[in-house]
Parts: C-alpha cells; structure tokens; sequence
C-alpha cells in the first residue's frame, strides 16, 4: 500500500465481507475526536446531545456536566443550551473544542432564562459519568436516580450509594430511575443494578458459543426497595445495556416503563482500540429474555408514552417526569390497604 488511507479502505472492505451490520472498523478521522491526533485538546467538561446536532434544532443541548471542567464551575448544568460560540450564532462542537489552556466564549441559554455569555478555559478532565441521585423538589417523597452510563465500577458504587442515601432519613415512597440518553454499558453493572429489584433467572446472553442465563441474586438494597414502586424512563437515545435493563425491570413486572421508543441496539460490542486511532467494533453476543423475544431491531416499547422532548423543558416541568409521577401516585392508590364497611 502506498498510504494509510489505503490500509484503512482495505480493512474496512475486509470486515464488510462479514455482512455483519454491527460489527464495524472505523479510521481514525472518521471517529471525530481531536484527542486522537492531539492530546493537548481539550474541552469544558460537558456531555452534548449529538443526536439533534446539525439538524436545525435551536443550539446544542447538554445532557450531563463533568466534575472538574469549567462548564460546572461556571454553573452551567443540564438541560442548558450553547446558542453561539465566540460570537458566530452556530453552535458547533468542533469550535468549542481546542487547546487546553485557551478559551472559548459560549452564548447559554437556560430553560425559561435569557441568552448570556460565558467565558469558559479549556481543560483535560476525566470524562467520567457519574449516577446523580436526588429527591424530587416538585414531591419530595419521591427518589430520582439517573444513571447515563452502566458501565465501570464508579457506576456500581455510584448506584448503590444513590440508592443507600436515598433511604437513609426517611424512605423513599417511590422512585424513578431515568434511563434516558443512556447508552454506555457493561453486563456486570446491569446485573448488579438489577439485584435490588428482581430475582431469579430473568433472560440470557446467547453467542456463537452457547447461551448464559442471567440469574439474579438480591442484595442488601433489596429489602428496602421491595414494595417501593418503580418507574423508569426511556428515550430514542437510550441503547444497550440500558434498554436490557428496562426490558427485564417491565417484563418482570417491576417497573412501569415511561417515554419514547428506545433503538434497539441491545447487543453486546467489544472495541478494539488501535494504537494509530482506529477501532474495530466486534459484536460478542446478544440479549433475549425468558420468552426468547429479543430486543434487537425494536426496542423497548413503554407502558406510557410521551412524545414531548424532555430536553426542552426544565426539569419541574419536564413531561416524562410528571407523566412518572402520575404513575407512581396511580400505584401507591393501588398499594393502599384498604377499609372495608363492617357488616351489619
């Protein structure tokens, strides 16, 4: 070969041949990441939602603000807006990347509040998704877990103290565990989640080598949550191990789905990532649950819909919360014992 775009062209032609719509080989400039020719890039430390990203939607939305960037120490959070970088009213993530040490100006807009401009440096951090967990303000009786990535032990832990916490003063009387956007993910920390709601054999992984049964065993959390009920909410960017997690907490009756449709991209990929940038994407198994229905190329389908996009609203008016609520007021009535006249 006479260049390495000619290499990266053969290797792509060469893992077509598998007729394998899921397992992919990627160069490195098709990946889109400044960090994979420059380390010295950096950013402001928020998450983006890429997927409404060119496609004529008023700024680019943020999903979630790391620890450590500048985004967080300027008080930007989510659900806030970048409208405008450095003047020019077309937000793009490529200028608002660029050199650590140097700056970038943002025109923010946060939900019901007027544009304003931030002047933010640009730093390396740890893009490390943590769970956030919280009473809800509109009903504080009610727990909030989001959980944007199940993947790493940070999530493990970071679920399991959420959910601690959030029974330590005075239980919760209803949860709601919001699964949307979430499509980072490993088995383990889908397995260990599920230990506080469900038990028992609650589908399989199957690949070319046979098929596992995921059994699930309680753990200590599960005594505490056992008659707390359960909502959890989906969207179309909900992927993975997230939409494996809302199939077995609905097909198990535990939980009533909330939102959108999800992707259905329920299998299990291995990245191998290449010295030069480049990454092949191998798919190593899939997901099924008891009845043998598979996820793949469906997606979880809710109990209740909401169309709305919830990243347009603030979060006490955000409809997929308050549809939650409705349902989690609709289940605690259900649950309520109740008295029955005395005979006569």
């Amino acid at each position: 070969t006479d260049s390495a775009t000619e290499v990266y062209e053969l290797l792509d032609e060469m893992v077509g041949l598998l007729e394998d719509d899921y397992t992919n080989f990627y160069a490195p400039e098709e990946l889109g990441d400044p960090e994979t020719f420059d380390p010295s890039y950096g950013g402001i430390g928020a998450l983006l939602d890429t997927s409404a990203a060119g496609e004529g939607t008023d700024g680019l939305r943020i999903i979630y603000v790391f620890d450590g960037g500048s985004a967080k120490d300027s008080g930007i959070r989510a659900r806030d807006r970048f409208v405008g970088v450095n003047g020019d009213s077309c937000a793009r993530i490529a200028e608002i990347r660029g050199p650590a040490g140097t700056d970038v100006t943002l025109t923010v807009v946060s939900p019901d509040q007027p544009a304003r401009d931030v002047t933010l440096d640009r730093r390396r951090i740890e893009p490390v998704v943590r769970p956030e967990a919280r009473r809800l303000e509109v009903d504080p009786r009610i727990g909030y877990l989001q959980v944007l990535a199940l993947s790493g032990q940070e999530a493990i832990d970071g679920i399991e103290q959420a959910l601690t916490e959030l029974m330590r003063d005075e239980p919760v009387e209803g949860l709601i565990l919001d699964l949307r956007q979430s499509n980072q993910g490993a088995p383990g920390v889908t397995i260990e989640t599920l230990r506080t709601f469900v038990e028992g054999e609650v589908g399989e992984f199957h690949s070319r080598v046979g098929n596992e049964p995921i059994v699930i065993e309680p753990n200590d959390l599960a005594r505490d949550y056992a008659s707390v009920p359960l909502v959890v909410l989906v969207d179309a960017e909900t992927e993975a191990d997230a939409e494996q997690l809302s199939a077995i907490l609905q097909d198990q009756g535990r939980a009533i789905v909330v939102g959108t449709q999800t992707s259905g991209q329920t299998h299990g990929a291995n990245n191998v990532n290449f010295e030069d940038g480049s990454l092949l994407q191998l798919v190593s198994f899939g997901f099924q649950l008891p009845d043998g229905r598979t996820l793949e190329g469906q997606g979880v389908t809710p109990d209740v819909v909401v169309e709305e996009d919830w990243l347009d609203y603030p979060e006490g008016e955000d409809p997929m919360v308050l549809a939650a609520l409705d349902v989690l007021e609709m289940l605690r009535a259900e649950a309520a014992p109740t008295t029955e006249p005395a005979p006569t």
